[in-house]
């Protein structure tokens, strides 16, 4: 990790966990396969490709409209870490969509016990939801 990256991460990392961001409301975007509302006419539904275990795991997150098409012009981000140890987060990154449509998030399980996943959801730069998964290992 290149130094001034080290640098603005360990800062929000100190802000974040300062309560200075409490504002943010993380929604709990409940178990597998819960189909999640995104306001009027989006729903997003989500899933691991494997059953988290140590080792690579993806979070495959799929948005669709009322109609069940995928969503268009969106942008996911996500940061993954164990709440616990909170030099194991992996800053944000965004997902990749694959042929589906579907939202990609490789998450690297290096430990066992309870891991976090925070999605964030935008539109034209406009936050639609922040999410939270959580899981154990």
């Amino acid at each position: 990790m290149k130094k001034s990256k080290f640098i603005l991460f360990t800062v929000l990392s100190l802000l974040l966990g300062s309560g200075l961001f409490a504002d943010t409301k993380i929604l709990d975007l409940g178990k597998p396969g819960t189909k999640t509302p995104l306001g009027q006419d989006l729903t997003l539904t989500y899933s691991f490709n494997v059953r988290p275990a140590m080792g690579m795991v993806i979070l495959k997150v799929k948005v669709t409209d009322k109609d069940g098409n995928p969503a268009e012009g969106l942008t996911l981000t996500g940061v993954s870490d164990m709440p616990e140890m909170r030099d194991s987060n992996s800053g944000k990154v965004k997902f990749q969509q694959n042929k589906k449509k579907d939202f990609l998030l490789p998450i690297n399980v290096t430990m066992p016990g309870k891991w976090n996943v925070t999605v964030i959801i935008q539109k034209k730069k406009k936050v639609l939801l922040t999410g939270g998964v959580d899981f154990h290992v």
